[in-house]
């Protein structure tokens, strides 16, 4: 890539500064729940709390522009390797190793495709959480009428042949449990960034709680390393260009952004932060 790029010229937010009649306006506009969660961090103050709503939406635009790259990456890796074994239509399953829901997002997609389409159609039709399920353990694998087969075993299968080379140049000691973890809560964010959910009081980690009961929930700044350390273990030389996109972490630097973090983590209950 281009050494002079200037990445920062592009990516700035482009929201602005709001008067006290957007401020008003934007108050008036959402349901008085959602609202009602920017204002509490600053005492009731509605256009405070209008400013922070602002700031967490262009947030949510700094870390899709991020979230863009790591998917495209990911995706592309992947079937690259799972390609060197299984050929470039390996979604077929030639060694029927994949599990039931594999196959149905698989499927799916397929349907939604032409009747004859490329493996890139394919690549690029799969979401985002089938990726992610690959680097799973795996469960059942059946028939076509549904009838069990046997347990699949993604790690004897999958990351052994294949997978484990996605990350193998940056990150030598990775298990299939670390690239697990870390693709399930990037996913999460992700989906959670798509629902426009808020995101600087944290990232909820949907289905996921404590033995205790607790919810469980994910710093925004600490969503934001693992997202950059994906695109880092995915490709060194993109992490490296994409660091000089730091609009993320300067609207995390913000005062609002602060404010709310601070809040979150002292007055959100039934809370354990990851």
């Amino acid at each position: 890539m281009d050494g002079d790029f200037a990445v920062k010229d592009i990516l700035t937010g482009v929201l602005g500064q709001l008067s006290p009649q957007a401020s008003a306006s934007l108050a008036g506009s959402l349901a008085r729940d959602r609202f009602r969660a920017y204002v509490r961090p600053f005492g009731g103050d509605q256009a405070a709390g209008s400013r922070l709503y602002v700031l967490d939406v262009e947030l949510a635009g700094a870390l899709l522009e991020l979230v863009h790259f790591a998917e495209v990456l990911l995706r592309e890796r992947i079937h690259r390797e799972l390609t060197s074994v299984d050929g470039p239509q390996w979604y077929n399953d030639p060694r029927h190793v994949l599990d039931y829901r594999t196959r149905g997002a698989i499927a799916k997609a397929s349907n939604r495709l032409p009747t004859r389409f490329s493996p890139g159609q394919m690549v690029a039709e799969l979401n985002f959480g089938t990726w992610a399920g690959l680097f799973e353990q795996g469960g059942q694998i059946k028939h076509r009428d549904g009838s069990f087969v046997r347990q699949a075993d993604y790690d004897a299968d999958l990351w052994a042949p294949a997978l484990h080379s996605v990350f193998d140049r940056e990150w030598p000691s990775v298990t299939r449990i670390d690239a697990e973890g870390l693709l399930r809560r990037v996913r999460n964010g992700r989906n959670r960034i798509s629902h426009h959910e808020s995101l600087v009081f944290g990232i909820h980690q949907h289905g996921e709680r404590t033995p205790g009961g607790k919810f469980r929930r994910q710093p925004i700044g600490s969503f934001l390393s693992d997202v950059r350390r994906l695109i880092q273990v995915l490709d060194s030389s993109m992490g490296k260009w994409l660091d000089t996109c730091d609009h993320a972490e300067e609207l995390l630097r913000d005062s609002l952004a602060l404010r709310a973090d601070q809040y979150a983590q002292g007055h959100l209950r039934n809370r354990e932060w990851i």
